[in-house]
């Protein structure tokens, strides 16, 4: 069973793991889904096309499966210099769903680091008060060591100081041989934790945003082919699982009508 300190890193790493995934993801995903379009739409596909899909931002992607279902050729979808307006405001509509994620998890980290320095005051201040209630008025320099000290420090003057004969006692500094060597191996631990948390996270991020990239790519070519979408078929396109949303995304290349693609 982790301890509290210890869920709270794993809870961060997962965090920052799954962004990461989430954003490769969301890339691999719209990449998937274009390649299978063009396959459907144009034939066997060049290496060097598989290529340059397999490498394009999420901007070129979606600016690309835009154009898939009225491109007149491969050249018509993968060329960049004749669709350079559309690719401008496609990139604009992106920065502006990422400037509102950045925002999410800027108060996200914001916050978590603002609790995180609010425990170690609240940690400094409660030892401060068993120290004084111990031994009396404190220097002036044992307060700014206290005060100044990361909470791993902190937690464990605090555990001597219930039973320490002197102020010194507490403040210590040197630590056994045996300690220093458990404290060497609870790195290399943490370490090892970090690792895996970050990979589970990412594993599950990658998920997840393979998934969302799919469904942007297929958003993107429903309004080119049939206009503004109502909140309901976006809402069913974005709560779509990844078999439904290949299906539709082949559908729309022939699909008569809205209705015929979200059958």
């Amino acid at each position: 069973m982790l301890t509290a300190r210890a869920e709270e890193w794993k809870q961060n790493w997962l965090l920052e793991g799954r962004r990461e995934g989430r954003r490769e993801g969301r890339q691999e995903g719209e990449a998937a889904l274009l390649l299978r379009l063009l396959e459907r739409r144009f034939g066997p596909l060049p290496d060097e096309v598989r290529d340059r899909v397999l490498a394009a931002d999420t901007a070129t992607l979606e600016a690309w499966g835009a154009r898939v279902p009225d491109a007149g050729s491969l050249a018509d979808v993968v060329e960049t210099g004749k669709h350079a307006l559309e690719h401008l405001q496609v990139l604009r509509d992106i920065l502006a769903a990422r400037v509102k994620r950045w925002e999410r998890d800027w108060r996200l980290k914001g916050f978590e680091e603002g609790r995180q320095e609010g425990c170690q005051e609240g940690e400094a201040a409660v030892l401060l008060r068993l120290l004084e209630r111990r031994f009396g008025p404190l220097p002036d320099e044992v307060r700014d060591r206290v005060v100044t000290a990361d909470r791993a420090t902190l937690e464990a003057w605090g555990v001597r100081v219930l039973d320490a004969g002197s102020l010194a006692s507490v403040l210590e500094t040197r630590l056994p041989e045996d300690l220093l060597e458990m404290r060497t191996l609870l790195a290399a631990r943490v370490e090892q934790w970090k690792q895996d948390w970050l990979l589970e996270g990412r594993r599950e991020g990658r998920h997840e945003g393979r998934q969302e990239g799919e469904a942007v790519l297929l958003l993107r070519q429903l309004e080119r082919r049939h206009g503004p979408l109502s909140d309901a078929v976006r809402d069913r396109v974005l709560a779509a699982d990844t078999a439904t949303l290949e299906e539709w995304g082949v559908r729309v290349l022939d699909a008569g009508s809205l209705a015929d693609v979200l059958v």
